[in-house]
C-alpha cells in the first residue's frame, strides 16, 4: 500500500515538473518572439512551437489534485475504519475480560458455596457421629444395667430360696405345732372364742392377702397380654439388631426366672394351705380334748407366743413380697426405660437412613440437572454451528463446473463479536476450487452470528461444510 502511495505522489511530482516545464517553454518563445523576423527568407526553416492550453492544464492539475485529496479522503476513511475497528475490538475484549472476571467470581462463588456445603456435611457427620457415639454409651448404660437388673433378679431368687426355707421350717414348727395342739386339745376350750377372734383376724388378713394376691395376678395376667403383645411386636420387628435380640433374649430369662420363682411361690402357698388343712384337723381333734385344756393353761400360753411369732414371721414374708414385687416393678420399669432406648435408636436410625435417602436422591437429582444441561449446551451448540453454517453457506457462490456432493471441514478463528480473523480448510474436500470458495463465504460471512448462551462462544471453531445441492 505504501509503495502504491509512494508512486502516485511521484507521478503527481513529475506531471508537476512537466507542466512547469511547458510554462517556461512558452515563456521563452513569447520573449523571443520578434516581428521583423517574418520577412526572413524562405529557405529557412521556422521553429515548430507547441501550443498549450493553460485551462487544460489547469483542469488536468483539478483533477491531480481532486485524485488526491479523493486519495487522503480514502485514507482518512480507512483510518477512521481502522480505529473504530480497533475500538469496537478493544470493546469487545474489555466485555471479554468482564465476562472471564465474572466467571471467575462466579467461580469462586461456587467454590466458596460448596465449601459451605461441604462444611456442613462434615458438621453433620460429626454430628451424627456424637449422636451414635451417644447412642452407644446409652446401649452400654443399658447392658450395664441389664447385667445389674440381672443380679439383683439373683438376689431375689436366693432371697425367695431362703424364705422358702424359712417357710418349710414354719410348716415343720407348724406341724409339731399342731402335735402338741393334739396332746393340749383341753386347754384350747377356754380360749375358743378368743381363738375364734384371732381367726377372724387372721381371715381377714386372709382376704386381704387373697385380694393381694388376686390384684397380682392380675398384674401377672395384664403382664402376660403385654409380653403377647410384645412377642407379637418382636414378630414384626424381626430384623432388629443383634443387640436388642440379646437384650430380649436376657429379658426372656429374667421372665422364666421369674416364673419359676412364682411356681415355686405357688408351691409353697400350696404347702402352706395343706399345712392350714391339717391345722383345721387338729382343731377337730382339739375340740376332742378340751377336758385337758385346764392342764395345758401354760402350754398355751407359751403357745399363743409362738403363734404371735409365727404371724409376725407371715407379716415379715408378705413384707418381703411386697419387697420383691417392688423390685419387679422396678425391674419393668428399667425394661421399658431399655425398650424406650430401643425405639429411640431405631428412629435415630431410621432418621439417618432417611437422610442418606434424601442425600443420595439430591446427588441424583442434581446429577440429572447436570445431564440436562449437557444435553441442552449440546443441543444449543449445535444450533450455533448451524447457524454459522448457514451463515456461511448464504455467503458461499458455488464455482463453475463444481461437482456435486463435496465437503470440507474447516477451522474458523473469530474474536468475541464474530469478527472472523482467520480461516483455515483442515480437511480438503479434494477440489481446490471448493475449498477457496468456502473459505470466501466464511469471510463474507463475518461477523458470524453469536450465539444464544455466551458461554457456548469459542474464538476457533471447527465445523464441516457441505452445501446442500
Amino acid at each position: 500500500m505504501r509503495s502504491r502511495e509512494g508512486l502516485e505522489r511521484a507521478g503527481a511530482g513529475a506531471l508537476s515538473v512537466l507542466v512547469h516545464v511547458v510554462f517556461a517553454a512558452v515563456l521563452l518563445l513569447s520573449l523571443d518572439f520578434d516581428p521583423g523576423q517574418l520577412a526572413t527568407p524562405p529557405d529557412v526553416e521556422p521553429v515548430q512551437a507547441v501550443v498549450v492550453d493553460e485551462s487544460q492544464i489547469e483542469n488536468q492539475v483539478r483533477e491531480l489534485e481532486a485524485a488526491e485529496a479523493r486519495r487522503k479522503d480514502l485514507e482518512a476513511q480507512r483510518q477512521r475504519e481502522l480505529e473504530v475497528q480497533a475500538e469496537r475490538a478493544k470493546t469487545e475484549r474489555r466485555k471479554e475480560e468482564e465476562r472471564l472476571a465474572d466467571l471467575q467470581e462466579r467461580l469462586k462463588r461456587e467454590q466458596a458455596e460448596r465449601a459451605k456445603t461441604l462444611d456442613a456435611l462434615r458438621a453433620r457427620q460429626d454430628t451424627e457421629r456424637e449422636r451414635l457415639e451417644r447412642i452407644e454409651r446409652e446401649q452400654q448404660e443399658l447392658s450395664f444395667k441389664r447385667e445389674e437388673e440381672r443380679r439383683r433378679l439373683d438376689e431375689l431368687e436366693q432371697a425367695q430360696k431362703l424364705e422358702q426355707a424359712r417357710l418349710e421350717k414354719l410348716t415343720e414348727a407348724q406341724k409339731r405345732e399342731q402335735e402338741r395342739l393334739t396332746k393340749l386339745a383341753e386347754a384350747q376350750k377356754l380360749e375358743e372364742e378368743r381363738k375364734r377372734a384371732a381367726e377372724e383376724e387372721k381371715r381377714r388378713a386372709e382376704e386381704e392377702r387373697r385380694r393381694a394376691e388376686a390384684q397380682t395376678q392380675r398384674a401377672e395376667d395384664e403382664k402376660r397380654r403385654a409380653e403377647a403383645d410384645r412377642q407379637r411386636a418382636d414378630q414384626e420387628r424381626r430384623q432388629a439388631e443383634e443387640d436388642r435380640q440379646r437384650a430380649e433374649q436376657e429379658r426372656r430369662k429374667a421372665e422364666e426366672d421369674k416364673q419359676r420363682a412364682e411356681q415355686e411361690r405357688r408351691k409353697a402357698e400350696e404347702d402352706k394351705q395343706r399345712a392350714e388343712q391339717e391345722r383345721r384337723k387338729a382343731e377337730e381333734e382339739k375340740q376332742l380334748a378340751e377336758a385337758r385344756k385346764r392342764e395345758a393353761e401354760a402350754e398355751r400360753q407359751r403357745i399363743q407366743e409362738q403363734a404371735r411369732k409365727a404371724r409376725e414371721a407371715i407379716e415379715r414374708a408378705e413384707a418381703e413380697k411386697k419387697r420383691i414385687e417392688a423390685e419387679q416393678k422396678k425391674a419393668l420399669e428399667a425394661k421399658r426405660k431399655a425398650e424406650e432406648a430401643r425405639k429411640r435408636a431405631e428412629d435415630a436410625q431410621r432418621k439417618r437412613e432417611a437422610e442418606l435417602a434424601m442425600q443420595e436422591a439430591l446427588a441424583l437429582e442434581q446429577a440429572e440437572l447436570s445431564r440436562e444441561r449437557e444435553r441442552l449446551l449440546q443441543t444449543q451448540l449445535a444450533q450455533y454451528v448451524g447457524q454459522i453454517r448457514a451463515a456461511v453457506e448464504r455467503n458461499w457462490i458455488r464455482p463453475k463446473a463444481t461437482p456435486k456432493g463435496l465437503k470440507c471441514t474447516l477451522r474458523v478463528s473469530q474474536v468475541p463479536g464474530g469478527s472472523v480473523i482467520n480461516v483455515q480448510v483442515v480437511k480438503s474436500s479434494g477440489n481446490v476450487a471448493f475449498d477457496k470458495s468456502v473459505e470466501a463465504a466464511v469471510w463474507n460471512a463475518s461477523p458470524l452470528p453469536p450465539p444464544r448462551d455466551d458461554s457456548l462462544f469459542s474464538r476457533e471453531l471447527i465445523f464441516e461444510f457441505e452445501p446442500r445441492d
